[in-house]
């Protein structure tokens, strides 16, 4: 078989400079590769997520009702707009995870596990239906506390008696926030199991979906109407939970959205790369395009040619990078499953996003480099075969040259290395755009972070004790406080009114839900950050403060507005003062304070509480976990106030950290993958850099240049080029940061975060190019020590 000559030549160049075909390829490939994981995943993530949350026909709200039976739930399944309606019973006890060490846990009874119809969850594992005395587990309660099947969990309930039930199961229960993340765990049990723990068969939770979900107004009104039969016929509803869809799509959505925008960047660099490449190639073979011309090749016929390189390099890396991708897409679609709790079933690859695929990596190589092709190949045979503009020699000075000049008492390796930095100024500028656009991703993904640790940081100032104990009622003030100080390792404590109430519109209809604080304007465990507005005022006023994330999901609830809370189917007008920093957690409702008097004069009992705030006298995890045990022990055994549950604050806030460095990594993997594509073109373009200056290494040999001279050189113009880009990466960042923390708040709390500009991503990238920069350089400083004097001097 005979090649035609110019595919020879095509081939030739290619594997005559392997590495630098290697890192084109490897460049383009990262780009592609990040653009399938994303995109891939994206789908396959956003598809299966809305197939499982469909499939377990979740609830169009879910009502808190006083105690009642079947015949409300007849009642309301008969209501025209009501599709079905379904009773259940939800209480949250203390689990005993280890000896000693109690946590939340949430206990669901079902009256029929045959025949759930509205929020279904599906068995897992082991027995269906459990029996008396005997418990399913969510699956994802297994990474709270690690009880195999068969295995005996022991409670305590609200009254402080304590039961044994044991683990028949497991089920998977999709709406349910992930027991690692959260810190809370699920149990399923049936009315048997109930009427033996507390004596009663009765609901506390109406579960309802409706005939008509087209409107989110229409389901509020119908919602509000339903409610309003239901308390005609002498029920009080607390609450209405009108869930928008999943609680965690719109975390999914702008997380891939800010990664996509972040894998097209890394696509963008590749391009970069491509130019640097094809620019230094046509430089080097302008005389042998010349030497083509003089026999009859025309500009059209060389344009395919160098055309057909770069089509190779995006041929090998559609090969490298669109399996690569398809794995990647899988672990990262399992990956963010397994932090939302729900499966990947069906792992469908797109068929368009596999073409874009390689659409994207065969187009991109050859549309980058046409504009340097045409210029190479579009001159004439003359000016081709004596062209003598590249000679560094004569090229204009420009001010960076003349300063470089100027400079006295560096190194004359070192100055080498600085005039080497600016002698190919489109070269340096393609290089270093690719750097600037890596670094000032970094240094925004810890701006981004600074900026979440910030608001974890806000958000303690309105908890600023270590442990909280909260009580199944009211409870004298003066006994709590007087019972509390008896507990080894109390230094001061302070009780709070708590209770769960929700939002009532101008029109009646049910807003947001809200748990309501009633506490002393004045405490000294709650010094809130004030992001509008003011704090409380002392005494039994009308103001409440909102946590910021309520005023912004509401906007007709603002600073200075009279808005009505209903607690326990009391309602109040209250003037909205202020707002503080958002908990910034899907699991939470929003907060509203209120001052204890006024609370306890309209929802409450004067002198009564439900909250125990406590100041330990040593802040370390253990050991509030110790003081909170000693005081539950302590009110449920010798008092007879039954507690509901404990809590560490340094618990508390771990888990909320946690949550956010799953996002903060998953940033920074995608960064670093433009840092890849960063050194990538680093090493390129310093292998381009001493294959031009090979006859002057060789001179500079001659004249005795050592070999660590000669590597010095070429590292310093590396780390040079590195520092350059990481002066105005840090500048870019700024805007970057701004964008990318608005993205993030968005998943988070509807809005942006406090924005930080870290000096610590700074420093952190600074160092890291510079490791970069040397790695990148290695193996071109490597190659120049190595070109021996005889072989430079011959070289054409």
């Amino acid at each position: 078989m005979i090649i035609d000559i110019r595919w020879q030549k095509v081939f030739r160049d290619l594997w005559d400079n392997k590495a630098r075909t290697l890192l084109v390829a490897l460049a383009i490939a990262v780009g592609v590769f990040a653009f399938g994981v994303v995109a891939n995943a994206r789908g396959v993530i956003l598809s299966e997520l809305e197939r499982e949350y469909i499939d377990s026909s979740p609830a169009t709200a879910i009502m808190t009702v006083s105690p009642f039976d079947d015949s409300l739930v007849d009642f309301v399944s008969g209501l025209r707009q009501v599709e079905v309606a379904e009773g259940r019973y939800e209480t949250v006890i203390n689990l005993e995870e280890s000896p000693g060490n109690w946590k939340s846990f949430n206990l669901y009874a079902i009256s029929d596990f045959d025949d759930i119809e509205v929020a279904k969850f599906t068995p897992e594992s082991g027995q269906w239906p459990p029996r008396r005395r005997e418990v399913l587990l969510e699956r994802s309660s297994y990474n709270i506390p690690d009880f195999p099947t068969g295995e005996t969990l022991h409670i305590e309930l609200a009254d402080g008696s304590t039961q044994d039930l044991t683990v028949v199961g497991t089920v998977h229960d999709v709406v349910q926030f992930p027991a690692e993340n959260y810190g809370e765990g699920y149990g399923y049990i049936s009315f048997d199991t109930l009427n033996w723990l507390i004596g009663s068969r009765d609901y506390n939770k109406l579960y309802i979906a409706l005939n008509d979900t087209s409107s989110r107004s229409e389901i509020e009104h119908t919602i509000t109407d339903i409610q309003e039969r239901i308390e005609n016929e002498g029920y009080i509803v607390s609450s209405s939970d009108i869930p928008k869809t999943h609680w965690g799509m719109n975390i999914i959505t702008t997380l891939v959205v800010v990664l996509g925008v972040i894998g097209a960047f890394s696509l963008i660099l590749s391009g970069f790369l491509v130019i640097n490449t094809t620019s230094a190639i046509l430089q080097q073979q302008t005389k042998q395009i010349g030497m083509m011309k003089t026999i009859g090749a025309r500009s059209k016929q060389l344009l395919v040619v160098y055309l057909a390189s770069m089509l190779v390099y995006g041929l090998m890396a559609v090969c490298i990078s669109v399996p690569l991708g398809v794995i990647g897409a899988q672990t990262f679609a399992r990956f963010v499953a397994g932090r939302i709790n729900f499966d990947i079933v069906n792992f469908t690859l797109s068929p368009t996003i596999l073409f874009l695929q390689i659409f994207i990596g065969l187009i991109v190589p050859p549309l980058a480099a046409v504009i340097p092709i045409l210029r190479g190949t579009w001159i004439t045979a003359r000016e081709a075969i004596y062209d003598q503009q590249s000679s560094d020699a004569l090229q204009k000075k420009g001010d960076i040259d003349r300063l470089i000049e100027k400079l006295r008492g560096l190194p004359r390796p070192l100055m080498l290395s600085l005039r080497n930095t600016f002698r190919r100024r489109g070269r340096l500028r393609l290089t270093l755009g690719t750097l600037i656009i890596a670094s000032s991703v970094f240094i925004a993904i810890f701006s981004v972070r600074t900026g979440m640790l910030t608001m974890v940081y806000n958000i303690f100032h309105l908890m600023e004790y270590d442990v909280a104990v909260d009580f199944q009622t009211d409870q004298p003030i003066d006994t709590l406080l007087r019972e509390a100080r008896r507990i080894d390792g109390v230094q001061n404590c302070e009780a709070w009114n708590i209770n769960k109430g929700q939002h009532i519109r101008d029109d009646g209809s049910e807003g947001q839900n809200v748990t309501i604080f009633g506490l002393p304007p004045d405490s000294r465990y709650s010094n809130p950050i004030i992001e509008e507005g003011r704090w409380l005022n002392s005494g039994n006023v009308n103001e409440v403060v909102f946590t910021k994330d309520i005023l912004i999901d509401n906007p007709e609830m603002q600073i200075g507005k009279e808005i009505t809370l209903e607690v326990d189917g009391e309602e109040e007008t209250l003037v909205i003062v202020g707002a503080v920093s958002p908990l910034g957690s899907p699991t939470a409702d929003g907060f509203a304070f209120i001052t204890d008097t006024y609370y306890q004069s309209h929802w409450g009992t004067r002198n009564y509480a439900r909250r125990l705030i406590i100041e330990t006298s040593r802040h370390t995890q253990d050991f509030q976990l110790d003081v909170a045990q000693a005081l539950s022990d302590h009110f449920k055994d010798s008092v007879d106030f039954p507690v509901t549950q404990t809590t560490s604050i340094i618990s508390f806030r771990n888990g909320i950290t946690s949550n956010f460095n799953i996002i903060i990594i998953l940033l920074f993997v995608v960064a670093l993958l433009l840092a890849v594509v960063g050194g990538l073109g680093l090493a390129g373009t310093m292998s381009l850099n001493v294959l031009e200056r090979t006859r002057e290494i060789a001179v500079m040999r001659a004249v005795g240049a050592t070999n660590f001279s000669v590597w010095g050189i070429v590292i310093a113009e590396g780390i040079v080029i590195s520092l350059i880009s990481s002066l105005f990466g840090a500048l870019l960042a700024y805007p970057v940061g701004l964008a990318l923390n608005r993205a993030v708040g968005m998943a988070f709390i509807d809005g942006p975060f406090d924005y930080y500009y870290s000096l610590e991503g700074v420093t952190i990238w600074a160092i890291f190019s510079i490791i970069l920069a040397i790695i990148s350089c290695w193996t071109p400083a490597f190659r120049a020590v190595q070109i021996s004097v005889r072989e430079a001097l011959a070289y054409e």
